[in-house]
């Protein structure tokens, strides 16, 4: 495509999204969650394991927790994997 303007939206100041920056902030994103994850299982874990005498009725809620966030690492780290996916081969902007 060779063209002396292009046009993208309906007014002519809308930002456009450039692909390497976005997926920067994404993947600075996933390491956030990433984070946030371990801690809350490292908590939950911390949790289920305390919960004797009169905290053990908490016991269920810190594993059901734990089990709910089993999946997210492997999820998070399928999504960082598929970051440059959308991205076009070369892109020239002047």
């Amino acid at each position: 495509l060779e063209c002396s303007k292009i046009q993208l939206g309906t007014t002519p100041v809308e930002a456009a999204v450039l692909g390497g920056p976005l997926n920067d902030r994404l993947g600075e994103i996933i390491s956030v969650l990433r984070s946030v994850t371990q801690n809350l299982m490292v908590f939950a874990s911390a949790g289920a394991a305390a919960s004797q005498g009169p905290l053990a009725a908490y016991a269920p809620v810190f594993t059901s927790l734990n089990t709910a966030l089993a999946p997210l690492p492997a999820q998070l780290a399928a999504a960082e994997t598929q970051l440059s996916a959308h991205l076009s081969q070369t892109v020239s902007i002047q």
